[in-house]
Parts: C-alpha cells; structure tokens; sequence
C-alpha cells in the first residue's frame, strides 16, 4: 500500500541510537583461501573451558551452562547436516598462530584471549578464530569477553548469552557476517533493551541463515534443496556488487539471500522448493540498481540459471537504520500479527517530501496519511509511519520498500513477526 507525500515537522527531539555489540571473528589460513569453509569431519568436538563453568553464576541464575551452550549449538544441527559433542576441558587459552587440536570456547582473561578480542574489547563480547586450509575447516576457538556482562533472562543493559553463542557457532561453521536486519550472522546484535524489549527475540535463526547453511551442508529435510545461480550485469559498469533474495510469491516472506561478486555472478542455495520473487539491489557511488526480476518456480532439488542486465539509476536514495520505542538500529522490528506499530526509517534522500513507502508482503500494510518527517541532525531524515500487521501474517522476516521520484530502495528482513511473546502496540487506529 503506498502512502501520499509526508508532512514535515520541527527537529525530533530525545532521538537515540541503539547501543550496538561489535561481533568479530578472523578466518587463519594455512595455505591457500577458500570461497566457502566448512567441516569435512564429523561430529565437531568442541572443548568446554572449565572457565565458562566458573563464570556460570555472572552468566545465569536459574540454567546450566552446558545446556545453554548445547541449546545454540542445536539451532544449527536441526536444519543441517551439523553434528557437535561436547566435553569439558582445563585449557582456558585459544590457539594463537597455529593450531592445537582442540576447538575450544572460553571466557577466560588469558593474556592471548585479552589480546585476541582486540581494542575494542569494551564493545565485544566475544570473537572467533578460523584456522582452515584450502576450504576445510580445521581448528575454531571462541573467546567470550569475560569483562562483559551476559544474562538469560533479559535483564536491560547486559548481551545474552543465547543470542551471542548462536551467532559465535555460526562462524565456527564457516559463515560470515551476513549485512541482513534479520540474520543472526548480523555484525552487529543488540544490548537487552534495545527497542525496549529483551533479546531474547532475537536468538532464532532467519530463514535466509538457515537456507545459507544448508547450502554449505545440504539437511535431510524433505522439499529442500534447491539453487538459483547466474549473472546480473549492470549497464556501463565493469564491476557492481549486488543483493539477491527470493522471498514468497505469495506472502512476501524471505527465504534466501546472498551477496554477488564484484562482477554480479551470484549463488543462492539451500532453497525449499516453492514459487518466489527475486530481487536485486545495490549501490555504488551516486547509482543505484534496485527492482524485482520476476517470479521463479523452484522444483526439489533444482536449478535455475538468471542472466540479467539492468539498467542502473542515478539517484540519491538509500537506508540504514530502522527505529522503535524512539531508538534506531540496523536490527529487524520485531511485530505480533493483529496489531499496529509506528516504526522510524532513517534515509539519505535529497527530497524526503516525496518519499512514498511500501511493503512487499500483502500483510503488512503502511497506513494512509501517518507519514511524518522528523529533521535531524545533518542530512538524516527520520521518518516515522504507522504500520498495520495483519492477523495473516506468518512467522518469519519481511522487507520495506522506499520510493521517491528517482529510484526505490529495499530494506530487507526489517520486519520480523515473532510468537515469542507480546510486543505491546505503539501505535493505535481509532
């Protein structure tokens, strides 16, 4: 549903920035670097430092740390072909330049751990290391920030535990961050408190984390996998890289999503089969590229081949950030179907009084007339509207759309409908 030009108001007063985490991780090649890492040896036995043990009061009140660590570690095993084991150890230190057989996550404050989470180490509650030769993974370790406060029970102010460890396992299985509001491979997750709720909502893998890891390790799950691969090429210019992702024909829901080359080839898989739109966006300097190829029909365990030249705009339109409860961050609002929510959008654009916003998803309608521009401090717009969640929409992460008269702008996976618990309305319709 599109929304008429907005109304502009005085500066925006009490705007504050989300207080974000820096999560980290380094890959440590022994020869030569791969495209895509992973374990070729199965079950991955990871080393529980006895330090995590100690710490477990400063960490939980009421759950066991191996629980908890088992708990992250199967996300990843229920939707791939990933198989951990667990055991206890006294080592407390990471492997520093070459590695010594033990995958071991730690909290301890060894010199090397200390070292190892860097400068920014106020900021980061925990970073991974990847030795790997060729495209075989061979040693991980993980170094939580033991001058970090974590919890389970989503006290303000404090990073949970739950939600740091899934996304740390992830890089121990080869991914890397993934720049997607919804990912829990995001470079950046958010303190207890942000949007004023705990992050306990944001523990769950996305469907585009789950349909990326079973590219990499296939899953025994029926009606799955499937593939699309090609080219797009951008008119004029040599190199480009691009967004793709597919998402439901029918309910918008997102599916998968990946990063081209430089030069637009591009690679999704670990898709379920079913009917799906695919997008494209990117930009570079003042051009933008950003539209809906068309709709694909993906059969089990198939192929589809896209090559595609597009036509790129110039154009100044682009967004970041998304806000709630007056904050703004680069995390996904999370939403309960039947309910309504006034939500922030912060853009770059030369002419926000002609922004227009849509959604993809049939089920999440922005609502005629609530469009206001908030000034800021610099160019920043903010810009606030009202959004009505129908009862129809299904669990799961769905995109924003910005137009102005140039060119459109996607903001993918901002949205997410959680069943987790209640996220009180903001916003009401009289």
């Amino acid at each position: 549903m599109k929304i008429g030009f907005p109304q502009k108001i005085k500066r925006f007063a009490g705007w504050a920035l989300s207080s974000f985490v820096f999560l980290c991780f380094i890959f440590f090649p022994l020869n030569i670097a791969a495209k895509t890492l992973k374990w070729r040896k199965q079950p991955i036995k990871i080393a529980i430092s006895s330090s995590l043990l100690e710490h477990a009061n400063q960490i939980s009140n009421n759950e066991n740390i191996m629980s908890l660590i088992k708990r992250s570690a199967e996300k990843w095993e229920a939707v791939a072909n990933i198989k951990f084991e667990f055991f206890i150890s006294e080592k407390r230190s990471i492997s520093t330049d070459a590695p010594d057989g033990i995958n071991l996550i730690t909290i301890e404050s060894t010199p090397d751990n200390i070292a190892f989470l860097g400068e920014d180490i106020d900021k980061t509650p925990a970073k991974t290391k990847i030795f790997y030769s060729q495209n075989n993974i061979i040693e991980a370790d993980i170094a939580l920030n033991p001058y970090i406060k974590f919890s389970t029970d989503g006290k303000f102010g404090t990073f949970d535990f739950e939600t740091i460890l899934t996304h740390e396992i992830g890089h121990l299985i080869g991914l890397e961050h993934m720049n997607l509001y919804c990912s829990i491979m995001t470079p950046q997750l958010p303190k207890n408190g942000t949007y004023g709720i705990p992050q306990i909502f944001f523990r769950d893998l996305s469907q585009a984390d789950i349909s990326l890891i079973r590219s990499i390790y296939g899953t025994n799950h029926e009606n799955c996998c499937s593939s699309v691969t090609g080219r797009i090429t951008v008119v004029g210019e040599k190199t480009f890289p691009l967004q793709v992702w597919l998402e439901d024909a029918e309910s918008g829901r997102l599916q998968a999503f990946n990063v081209s080359n430089s030069y637009g080839s591009f690679f999704i898989g670990g898709i379920e089969a079913g009917k799906y739109r695919l997008y494209v966006q990117g930009i570079k300097n003042n051009k933008i590229v950003s539209s809906e190829l068309g709709t694909i029909l993906l059969k089990p365990a198939s192929t589809i081949r896209i090559f595609r030249t597009v036509e790129p705009k110039t154009a100044n339109l682009s967004a970041e950030k998304i806000g709630f409860n007056a904050q703004l961050s680069t995390n996904s609002i999370i939403v309960n179907p039947s309910s309504t929510y006034l939500v922030y959008l912060s853009i770059n654009n030369n002419s926000s009084q002609e922004i227009q916003i849509e959604s993809t998803s049939p089920n999440i309608k922005p609502i005629a007339d609530t469009i206001i521009v908030h000034e800021s401090e610099g160019n920043l717009s903010v810009i606030s509207i009202g959004l009505e969640i129908l009862e129809s929409l299904n669990e799961g992460a769905y995109t924003l759309k910005i137009r102005d008269k140039d060119a459109e702008f996607f903001l993918i996976g901002a949205i997410v409908t959680s069943d987790k618990g209640k996220i009180p309305k903001n916003f009401f319709l009289f």
